[in-house]
């Protein structure tokens, strides 16, 4: 009996020991478990206030271009007198500013970027075209019909007050080119009032860089069809589709829709970018890198411009999309971030301003100034009327659910 007692003790002692170490085991199972789920995870190539800042330096850098042209004698007149080192120097870094239309081409990768953000996040949802149109015309139309008539204003007062420079009457003849395209007549003001300036080979008055913003209404237009074939096929909307615009736009007659439709591709590019930003961890970025330099070494020794622009376009997005979160607490990160909120004025509404101080200067001087003050003077100028602007006119019509960081504030993640 002791010994049957002795060995049902023996079992009991045996099992509850077992069961202990099923509870440890579970225990450190569950603390695995529970380990990796809070892991933090690799981070996304999102990260959405370096391209706000990205957009702010684009802008900048735009508004700068424009000055040196519009506010500077050029460099082929620079030389022909002597200057400082100094000078020199900074004459010839300011060549490094020609670069205002590839600049042009990151807006486009940037647009397709944050229009196709929303579906790339959530691709099973719902896609509202009246939602989606609301909005794009409420953000887009009346700042663009507000930057016609500050054109206006702006032009009337030049015109009549210094009118050399308008009338395309310099010393400078390529000005005077480009000026005698920069009318306000039936090719100039239909096309500027149906949302697509220049169409017809004249700009609306002196505001010639709204080009680039009849091509991203059109694209605009253009994306719930592409949305429709995307869910369909990323094959026929990712490579069909560009290579074939590519491959087909020399042959359209109308040369405003070729160049409409050779730099679609970008903004495509860019809406492929989102897609990437919004499932897939940070190392892609490396693959994609690697994917363009064969397409962008193929675009350079063939003279496609159309590929060098995607591919450059891709590249400097991802390379911003992916920088370190910690980059965008930094000052000078979050300046250019609160221009980038702001830039669709400061782009929409800098050019006219620009050349009333142009003309200005012509009319009293004869020519624009050697040094490069008048240039830094009117970008700061510009650029300040720019974010002005926006304050008095842009700001409300913003969505409701847009959040304006402080430059002290981290902005917010894109919603």
């Amino acid at each position: 009996m002791n010994s049957i007692a002795n060995t049902r003790r023996t079992d009991q002692a045996s099992a509850a020991h077992q069961n202990v170490n099923q509870i440890r085991s579970s225990a450190l199972t569950m603390s695995i478990a529970d380990s990796v789920a809070t892991r933090p995870q690799p981070p996304l190539l999102q990260n959405f206030p370096a391209l706000d800042a990205l957009r702010g330096l684009l802008a900048v850098y735009v508004v700068a271009g424009h000055a040196r042209w519009l506010l500077w004698t050029g460099h082929a007149n620079w030389i022909t007198e002597p200057h400082s080192l100094l000078g020199n120097g900074i004459a010839f870094a300011s060549a490094g500013l020609r670069f205002g239309h590839e600049a042009v081409m990151v807006f486009f990768a940037l647009s397709g970027f944050f229009i196709h953000m929303r579906m790339a996040k959530n691709p099973n949802n719902k896609f509202n075209i009246s939602q989606y149109s609301v909005r794009r015309i409420r953000r887009i139309i009346p700042p663009y019909l507000f930057a016609l008539l500050l054109t206006v204003v702006l032009d009337t007062i030049g015109r009549h007050s210094f009118p050399t420079l308008y009338l395309g009457k310099t010393s400078d003849p390529l000005l005077n080119k480009l000026f005698l395209v920069k009318t306000y007549n039936a090719r100039s003001v239909i096309p500027a009032l149906t949302f697509v300036p220049s169409a017809m080979g004249e700009d609306f008055g002196s505001n010639g860089p709204l080009w680039s913003i009849g091509y991203e209404m059109i694209y605009y237009s253009l994306y719930p069809l592409w949305l429709y074939v995307r869910r369909a096929s990323g094959v026929l909307a990712y490579i069909v589709i560009p290579v074939t615009l590519l491959a087909t736009s020399e042959l359209i007659p109308f040369s405003y829709c070729e160049a409409v439709l050779t730099k679609y591709p970008i903004w495509i590019a860019g809406a492929g970018l989102a897609e990437l930003a919004m499932n897939q961890p940070r190392r892609l970025k490396l693959i994609l890198f690697a994917a363009t330099l064969l397409p962008l070494a193929i675009g350079i020794l063939t003279n496609l411009i159309p590929i060098i622009h995607v591919c450059v376009g891709v590249s400097i997005v991802a390379t911003f999309a992916s920088l370190p979160a910690h980059l965008s607490k930094r000052r000078i990160s979050q300046l250019f971030e609160h221009i980038g909120i702001r830039s669709y004025s400061l782009y929409a509404c800098h050019f006219p301003v620009l050349v009333l101080i142009s003309a200005w200067l012509v009319e009293t001087r004869g020519v624009r100034p050697f040094n490069g003050f008048a240039a830094l003077f009117g970008a700061a100028i510009s650029t300040c009327l720019g974010l002005i602007f926006f304050e008095l006119f842009e700001r409300q019509f913003l969505s409701r659910d847009v959040t304006l960081p402080s430059i002290d504030k981290p902005a917010p993640q894109h919603a």
